[in-house]
């Protein structure tokens, strides 16, 4: 199970990176201003970011604070990788 888990994780970077004609490390080191310019120019259209739930109530869904995209990276490495 977990050799199919690290082949899926593989085949998943390998076509993004083919897709995007970047490295796996330069997406994750591009901010979200470039890969928004990026995708904007890429599909001839504005790139809008939009929540996929609502927001009931106020406030952050976060809590108290707000994560950096190194935090975010890292979890997603950890989904990714770390079931080897």
């Amino acid at each position: 199970m977990t050799m199919k888990l690290n082949q899926l994780g593989e085949s998943l970077i390998h076509r993004i990176e083919s897709r995007t004609g970047k490295t796996a490390e330069e997406l994750k080191s591009e901010t979200l201003w470039q890969k928004r310019i990026r995708v904007s120019a890429a599909n001839g259209k504005t790139m809008q970011f939009t929540r996929n739930f609502p927001l009931i109530g106020r406030g952050c869904v976060l809590g108290n604070h707000l994560i950096t995209s190194h935090e975010v990276n890292s979890e997603i490495d950890q989904l990714l990788f770390s079931r080897s």
